[in-house]
Formats: C-alpha cells, structure tokens, sequence
C-alpha cells in the first residue's frame, strides 16, 4: 500500500556510483542543498532569499520527495518532485562536478519514483538556451509552451517515460553486444593480419593464441548474431537485437523516424541474407550454441575464418555500428565510437624478435640467467 507523503515512512534507499552516493534528501540536508542552487550559472535566482529553508522542507517532507548526491560529506547535486502541482520543482548540480552523469543519475531516480506514485503527466520549466534546456531535450521532454518570464514549459507523460527507459535499457544491451563483437573482431583481425615473417606466424599459432582464436570466434559469433535476431518475441528476450531496438525507436519518435526505419530493416535483411551470416548462425546453432549432428559440427576441429570472410566481418562491423549510431543519435542526440586497440599486433611483433633474439644467442642468454627453472 502506498503511504501518503506526508508520513515519509518510506524507506531509505541508497544508490552508489564510483565515490558519489545517491539517496534519499533530509531535513539535515536542507542548507548543503542551498549552496548547491546558489552555486549554479544557469537559472539563477535573483534573490536566494526567495527560496528559504522551510520551502525546501515542506517539498521533501509534505508535497513530495528529494534525492540528493553526496561526494565525501557534501551534497553536489539535488532533486525534488512535487505531487501537488505535478512538478519537478529543482533539480541542479553544483558546476564543479558537472557531466559526471549526476543529473541523470537524479533525474532518473526522481522521474522513476514520481510515475510509481501517479499517472499524472508531470511538467517543469527552465531558461531557453541553456543547458538545462538541452539536458531535458535529451531526456525525452517535450516542449509544450511558455511558462512565467519566458521560460520554456516542457512536459512528460507516464507513457513516453516508461518507453524512454525501455531504449535506455536496450541501447545499453546493444552496445555490450557491439562492443565484444567489436573487441573480439578486431582481436582476431591482429592475430590473422599481424604476421608476416615465419617467427610472427610462430607466435600466433602456438599457445596461448591458438586457445585465444577460438575464444575470440566464440564470443564474436555469439554477439553478431545476437545483434542480428530477427524474431520480436517477448519484452524480454532478444534484447541486444538491433531490429527490436529499430522498432521501439520507431513507437517512441512516431512518423519523423518512418524513413530511417525502413531504411535499418532494408540494412539488417541485407546482412541476414549474407552467406557469411548463414554460415555463422549455422556455427552458433550447430556447434558452439549447441552440440548438434551437423556437418559443420566436427567434434575434433575448429575452422579460423578464411581472409574473404575477415574482410566481409569488417564491412558487416562497421556496418551494425553505423545503424546503432544512427538510432543512438536520434533518440539521444549521441554516438558511441569504439576506439581500435593495436596492442595485440605491437604483441606479437616485439616478442617474435625477443624470441629470435633470444634463440640466436641461447648460450649466453642461458648463461646469464635467462631461463626458466
């Protein structure tokens, strides 16, 4: 049963994040919140006067709730929603420790609490050109009108919330899955594309890279094909697949995603009618998913990828991560860029010529020292 908010008998809950702690805000909390709002450069108040103690206490005690973040003993970052009004009445974070995700930290635990409470849209309002006005943008808000002196009303229904937590919660699957797909695919491009003299070949095909290949095969079909289910099922099945994130960015930006939708589903189709995609379900379902009859399931054999299929994994790569990018961009207005990691290659390229180095003049390496017991 839902206690009225005025008896604060809810319980504490407390949320960390490297060395923030986000929890509940208290009464004890009331004057660290104060320099918070009075230390901020945007929406400022003419007067902190207009604000006093006992207003911040009667919205976190009586009208609705507040979360604070706290660094150390300091509180950095505020929040408070209001039930009365249905309105986010604060939310501000003190510039010193600014885009460290606190905001959305807050704003989440606030928008998550207040849609658990009522089914009544909530609203705020905030300066025009400021980042706070991006901030909301990008958080789903939709701008409905003028509030006050000029200030821009946005408002959010329960709807639209609990859609834009459902991508949120997908977009981070998908992104896990493209980068080990990633990190695996450019591991295996190094140990197949690095050597070129007999002793670089030597590395890479004893232990431990011969054990390694097979690893990274392993967990590069596992996650290209999960990034490539094509079945819906349900809510909660199949979600690193690009096509179900391609569909719920669809419901969540309605008519102004139409085109760039039927354009993802033309993109998947086309990889999922590739041989190289054929033959990589068929070594999911067949051997590494499963252990099934199947000419490609030889027990006492593990194929490497041909140099025709290395180059077409590239191409396809590149490809998943330009339409996650382009979905990423519309629904956060953000891209997500994997850096390539050239040590493996750097690897084998320094420790083939330690060990010719070191074969070539075994004696007196031998004498030295340098063996193993």
């Amino acid at each position: 049963m839902n206690l009225p908010v005025s008896h604060s008998k809810y319980k504490r809950v407390t949320h960390r994040k490297n060395n923030m702690i986000f929890r509940e805000a208290t009464i004890q909390d009331i004057k660290q919140m104060q320099v918070v709002r009075n230390a901020v450069k945007e929406n400022m108040l003419s007067d902190p006067a207009l604000v006093p103690d006992a207003d911040v206490e009667t919205y976190i005690t009586k009208r609705g709730k507040g979360w604070v973040c706290t660094i150390g003993d300091s509180v950095v970052g505020f929040a408070i929603a209001d039930l009365v009004d249905h309105n986010i009445w604060a939310l501000f974070v003190n510039p010193d420790v600014e885009a460290r995700g606190i905001g959305k930290q807050l704003h989440d635990l606030m928008m998550n609490w207040y849609f658990e409470q009522t089914n009544e849209t909530v609203w705020l309002s905030t300066s025009p050109g400021t980042r706070a006005e991006t901030f909301y943008r990008k958080q789903g808000w939709v701008e409905t009108g003028v509030y006050g002196k000029g200030e821009i009303k946005f408002e959010m229904k329960k709807e639209s919330w609990v859609l834009i937590r459902k991508i949120e919660e997908q977009i981070k699957f998908v992104q896990t899955s493209l980068y080990f797909c990633s990190e695996s695919f450019n591991e295996i491009w190094h140990l197949t594309q690095t050597p070129e003299t007999q002793e670089e070949y030597s590395i890479v095909s004893g232990r431990p890279f011969e054990f390694y290949g097979v690893a990274l095969q392993y967990c590069f079909i596992m996650e290209y094909t999960k990034l490539l289910e094509s079945k819906k099922g349900s809510e909660s099945n199949h979600v690193s697949s690009l096509t179900k994130l391609n569909e719920v960015t669809r419901k969540f930006l309605g008519e102004s995603f139409e085109e760039t939708y039927s354009e993802n589903v033309k993109e998947l189709e086309t990889i999922r009618s590739s041989e190289l995609y054929d033959r990589l379900k068929t070594l999911r379902n067949k051997k590494f998913g499963h252990s099934d009859s199947h000419e490609i399931n030889n027990p006492f054999k593990i194929e490497g990828f041909k140099g025709d299929e290395i180059l077409k994994m590239k191409h396809q790569v590149e490809k998943l991560l330009e339409l996650f990018n382009g979905m990423l961009g519309k629904v956060k207005g953000a891209s997500y860029f994997l850096h390539g990691d050239d040590r493996t290659a750097n690897f084998i390229r320094f420790h083939a010529v330690y060990k010719k180095y070191y074969f070539d003049n075994f004696m007196d390496a031998w004498s030295k020292g340098y063996h193993a017991e």
